[in-house]
């Protein structure tokens, strides 16, 4: 959606989201940082949208579904031929 992302870097969200680059990342539970990132997206429109537009560009180069498709076939194929 071309907007940048906050969060706290558990699970998926470090693979999603480069921090400093699409986004922020903040320790887990440290609401301080993630506030810090909510605070500089918002009191910066230049670098909001400096961010955002890197967000998009760095998820339609990962998880475009041209780049994702054929990884799935191929390990749906794997996992057929290990049943077999």
């Amino acid at each position: 959606c071309g907007r940048p992302v906050v969060a706290f870097a558990t699970g998926g969200l470090p693979e999603c989201v480069s921090d400093g680059s699409t986004g922020y990342l903040a320790p887990p539970f440290d609401t301080s940082q993630l506030a810090a990132g909510i605070a500089r997206i918002i009191d910066d429109p230049t670098h909001r949208q400096m961010l955002g537009g890197a967000a998009r560009s760095h998820s339609e180069q990962r998880f475009s579904a041209r780049r994702l498709v054929p990884r799935f076939s191929s390990l749906y194929r794997e996992l057929l031929e290990v049943q077999s």
